[in-house]
Order: C-alpha cells, then structure tokens, then sequence
C-alpha cells in the first residue's frame, strides 16, 4: 500500500505529466490556429482571385452576348435593308418599265382627236377668252358666260367620252372609300366588271374617267397627254399606276393629264364616273388635279368616312371655296357603327355645313351592306347641264345684242346729230336773214341821210354852194346817225348787226363742232361695229370648223334673211367706214 506522499508524487508526476502534454496540446492548437489562418488568408486570396476571374469570364461572356445580340440585329437591319432596296429598286424598275411605254404610248384613235380638232377647240377657246369677252367689256355688257360654263365647254369639246353624258365626281378624304362605291357601281351594271384597284394608300393617282362603249365588254383604257393626244394604255400598266409608281418619278404629272375607262356597263348607259385623288392625302398636286376637272361635272359626290365622325376644316374650306357643282354627301361605312351613332355623326355633319353656309342636296347613308339600288337612283336624278349648243347659243346672242346696241346707237347718233346740225343750220340761216335785213335799212338809213342836207346856191354863182338843213332836218339827221351807229344805244343797227354776225359765227362753229363730234362719235361706233362684224364672222368660221369635224352639230344660229333696215344700216356702216379710213 502506497504512502501518501507516494501517492501525492505521482500525482505530482501525473499533473507534470498532463502540464506536459498540455503543453503539447497548447503548441498543436497554436499550430493549428497559424495553419488555420494561413488557410483562410490562402482562401480569401484564392476566392478573391476566383471572383475576379469570374468577373472577367462573365464579363467576356456578356460582351461576347452583347456583341452576338447586335450582330443579329445588324443582320436583321441588313435583311430588311437590303429587302427594302431590292422593293425600291423593283418599285422603280416598274416606274422607269411605265414612264417608258408612256412616252412611246400608240395613239388611241388618230381620227377622234386629230391636231385639226384640239385647235379648232383651242382656238374656240381663246377665241371666247381673249377677244369675245373683252369685246363684250369694251362695250360694257356683263359676259353671261361665267367660268364654269366655260369649263363645261372645254369638257364637251375635248372630252368625247363624256359628250352628252350625265358626269358625277367622287371626291373626299384619303381612305374614305371612294373607290370602292365606285366599284359597287360598275359590278351593277356588269357583274364581271373589272375593278378599281383599292387600297390602304392613295391608290387613285390620277384622275380616271369611267364611261361606257358599245365596242366591248371588258374594261379599255386611254390616257390624256399633255399635248392633249389620246394614247392607248394597257391593262397591265393600269396595275402598274399607282401612286407609289408616280412618286418615284417626278414631273409625271407633266405626263399624264387623265385616264380613259370605256367598257359595255348598263349602269353607264349615259353616265360617265370621275374617280378623284384624296383630298388628305398630304399631296398639293392631288388636289390640283381633282380641283381641275371635278367643276366640268354635273355633281359632286363627297365621301365621308363615318369612324372620323365628321368633315374636317380643310376639306370644308375646299369644299367652300373651290367647289361649284351641286354637291352630294355620302357618309360611307356605316355599318361599323351603331345606328344611333350614324345618326349622330349625320347631324354633326349637317350642322357643319349648315353654320359655314355650305348648300348640299342630301345626305346618303351608305356601306357595303346597303343597297346600291339607293344611289344608283340619286344618280340618274341628276339634271345634266347645258351642252355646248347652248353655250354657242349664249355666245351668239351676246354678239348679237353687241350688234343691236351699235346699230341702234348708231341709228341715235346720227338722229341726234342730224337734228342738231339741222337746228343750227336753222339759226345760221335766221341770223343771215337778219344780217340781210339790217343790211338794208343801214342802206336805207344811209340813202336818207344823204337826201337831208339841201343844196343852196351862192350869189350870183359866186363861191361853192351850200348844203343846209333845217332844224327838223338836222334832228331827224342826228336820230338816224344814232340809229346806226351809236355805240350807247344797244338796238342800234350796227350793234344788231355785229352780234348778229357774232350769232352766225358762233352758230357756224357750233355747227362744225357738232359735225365733228358727230363724225368722231359715227366712226368710234364704225370702228367697234367693224370689230363685232369681223368677231362674229369668226366665230362663224369657227363653230363651221368644228361642225365638220364633229366635235358639234351643225347648227344655223342666226337668220339668214336681212331687212331693208339691216341692209341701210350695213351700206351706211361701210360708207361712214370708208369716210372714217380716208
């Protein structure tokens, strides 16, 4: 059995022992404490340097994206761009393809519109604009013959296809559907008409004529040149026409004044239908080729898309201020809305015109649910206006009222000059007579005078003799001197005399002046009546001109047959002419 103090050494020894090993352990724990922190200092630094390159790999990643993302869109652009070039260069080759077979073109019909005609029309035309006119001005009769006529004579001359024919234009917005009512129409009269071309664009690039021929049954075209000439345009250039083509090449409208639609079409038995550019298609010179041609109509139609719920301000003031044929509103695609909305954008509309003083005929709902029948019906309503024999006719009767008024002018000139030549020829031969008469009593009171004095004789004969008179003698002498010659006494016969003689002078010159005025007055009236014979006799010339032509009929405006008047009056108009020239 161990002591204590055996047992307390080897405690003693144990506890050495353990501090030992404790020491040890202290030492590893140390070791491991460097260890741990050169591993996590490593760590940080590995991690650090990972997250770096991490970036940097993320980084070239998306740059790499970014640049793969922008090639693809490049790519993109590229294919659209190089689409876009290759409809371009399509778009132009049809336009540079159409522009070509315009300007070599095959004339329509050489006969129908020979050079002959367009200038026996143009000369018709200058004829009535440039010396008719100012004629009637020059006289100072208002010309009966406002613009309008003059367009509608225009039209009836040069456009054969609506000769005699009931003309209705559609007009109106851009996209309002215009084209397609117009396309209703034909299918009516011809369920295989062949249609208009429509369009979410401006589809209608030119005006187009649409009338009807018995030659056949399938749609024809011509177009109007510039020159005027009348050329054949081929169904595939129709298609090619549109506004896209015309804008890739400038000055087309130099080219191009209209287009010719002819075909068999029972509904344009007598109708002839203008399809017209936009008014808001943002193209001045749509509007100019529409304003010039819509005004030879006999109406207008105005399309109004009915989701735009009413007219606008610009096509209002056209409307307003250039249009002035009788005018129609058709509210078109009804049948997008309510009825109650229709109805309500009807009355915006008429109190739109109604508040800007514009007059419209009706007001026709329309879609392509309606009936065609409805407008059909308003169309052949349409009163057609005057033809070109009634525009002669006016022409005629203005020339003629011109002669009437020169001839009685002419016929109260020279009354009222006779009778005042007359009146002072009178006066001239009263003062003459009282000349004569004052001339004798002078004579007479003269004679008296030398009768007064008495010869006495002298003495004997002796010296001169004498001549005495007695005191009566001497009075009587001395009043009869007075009487004569007096200058106080105004009734003198001297003083009668020399104003009688001034009252003849005067007469005389009265009378010269009046002859002169006369004959200046006679001969401006010869002049102009010269002028209004040579005027109407080409008229004549003309109107004969296109009577063999065809362009009008024949047509005998004035009476052959002349009165005893008329005939004095002509020899009178060339004897005062041949006064007046020589």
């Amino acid at each position: 059995m161990e002591t204590p103090e055996n047992e307390l050494q080897t405690l003693r020894d144990k506890l050495a022992q353990s501090e030992k090993e404790l020491k040890s352990l202290k030492r590893q724990v140390e070791d491991l404490e460097d260890e741990k922190t050169i591993a996590e200092e490593s760590v940080t630094k590995n991690k650090k340097l990972a997250d770096e390159m991490l970036k940097k790999q993320k980084d070239e990643f998306n740059k790499l994206f970014g640049d793969m993302q922008h090639a693809q869109l490049e790519r993109q652009r590229l294919q659209e761009e190089n689409a876009h070039l290759k409809a371009v260069n399509e778009q132009r080759k049809k336009a540079i393809e159409f522009v070509s077979y315009i300007l070599n073109a095959p004339a329509a019909d050489r006969t129908e519109r020979s050079s002959r005609q367009l200038t026996l029309v143009d000369q018709m035309a200058a004829f009535i604009k440039e010396d008719f006119v100012p004629l009637l001005r020059e006289n100072n009769i208002t010309a009966n013959l406002d613009r309008a006529d003059f367009e509608r004579f225009m039209a009836n001359q040069k456009k054969t296809w609506i000769t005699g024919k009931t003309a209705v234009a559609f007009i109106g917005e851009f996209s309002s559907g215009k084209t397609s009512i117009v396309n209703r129409l034909l299918t009516a009269g011809n369920p295989d008409a062949t249609l208009m071309k429509v369009s979410t664009k401006a589809s209608t690039a030119i005006p187009t004529y649409i009338s009807s021929t018995s030659s056949n049954s399938f749609a024809t075209y011509s177009f109007i040149s510039k020159d005027e000439s009348r050329k054949v345009l081929e169904s595939r250039m129709v298609e090619e026409m549109s506004k896209e083509t015309l804008d890739e090449v400038r000055g087309m409208d130099q080219l191009i004044n209209y287009v010719v639609r002819e075909e068999a079409n029972s509904f344009l038995s007598g109708i002839s239908i203008l399809d017209t550019p936009g008014f808001s298609s943002n193209d001045a010179k749509d509007k100019e080729r529409t304003l010039e041609v819509v005004n030879e109509c006999d109406a207008l139609f105005w399309v109004i898309d009915v989701n735009n719920g009413t007219i606008n301000q610009s096509s209002l003031s056209v409307i307003r201020e250039k249009l002035e044929k009788p005018l129609y509103i058709i509210v078109n695609k009804v049948d997008t809305k309510s009825s109650n909305e229709v109805n309500e954008v009807i009355h915006t509309i008429s109190e739109t015109l109604r508040s800007k003083g514009v007059e419209y005929k009706q007001i026709l709902r329309f879609s392509k649910l309606e009936d065609i029948d409805q407008l059909i019906t308003m169309i052949r309503s349409i009163r057609k206006t005057g033809q070109a024999e009634d525009y002669f006719r006016r022409v005629q009767g203005q020339l003629n009222i011109l002669d009437g008024n020169l001839r009685s002018k002419y016929n109260q000139t020279r009354s009222q000059a006779q009778e005042q030549m007359e009146k002072l020829q009178l006066e001239m031969q009263k003062d003459a007579d009282a000349i004569d008469n004052l001339e004798d009593r002078i004579i007479e009171y003269g004679n008296r005078l030398i009768n007064m004095p008495q010869e006495k004789g002298t003495w004997f004969g002796l010296g001169d003799n004498e001549h005495v008179m007695t005191d009566v003698q001497y009075r009587n002498f001395i009043s009869l001197i007075h009487s004569i010659a007096d200058p106080n006494l105004p009734n003198s016969l001297l003083s009668q005399l020399f104003s009688r003689i001034g009252s003849f002078v005067d007469h005389a010159y009265d009378l010269g002046a009046a002859s002169k005025d006369a004959a200046n007055k006679i001969g401006e009236i010869v002049k102009k009546g010269t002028r209004v014979k040579e005027h109407k006799e080409q008229f004549d010339k003309l109107l004969n001109g296109l009577a063999k032509s065809g362009q009008t009929k024949q047509t005998n405006y004035q009476d052959s047959g002349k009165s005893q008047e008329e005939i004095d009056y002509e020899r009178r108009l060339r004897d005062y002419q041949n006064r007046y020239n020589g």
